[in-house]
């Protein structure tokens, strides 16, 4: 789950890319995490709390500035794949801007919350 939080940027609503307009925005651009069971509920939220924490202190940055995480968490229900057309979308399109990028090292962020 630290991945997600790595390479997506979970700062901002219901829209997708940045560095070239005009975005995708809609509902169904929302930063959303699907949980299993309880655990991964938990996980999820700490996760979320403390990515908080790390924008706040300027430890991490997203494109969309010093916002609070918007990741909603939900359960886990039945799955639909995407359209073929949406399928390995950062493999078709590899020079794409899409918002999928990684954006900072957990280690590093580690080693600066152990000092």
């Amino acid at each position: 789950m630290k991945h997600f939080f790595t390479f997506h940027d979970p700062t901002s609503r219901g829209i997708q890319g940045f560095d070239r307009g005009p975005y995708d925005r809609g509902k169904q651009f929302s930063s959303t995490i699907f949980t299993h069971s309880e655990k991964q509920k938990d996980v999820a939220l700490k996760l979320i709390d403390l990515v908080n924490k790390l924008i706040k202190d300027d430890t991490i940055y997203y494109n969309w500035g010093k916002h609070s995480v918007k990741t909603k968490v939900f359960p886990a229900g039945e799955y639909f794949p995407s359209a073929d057309g949406h399928q390995r979308y950062q493999e078709v399109y590899p020079h794409s801007d899409i918002t999928h990028k990684i954006r900072f090292d957990w280690k590093t962020v580690e080693a600066e919350l152990e000092e």
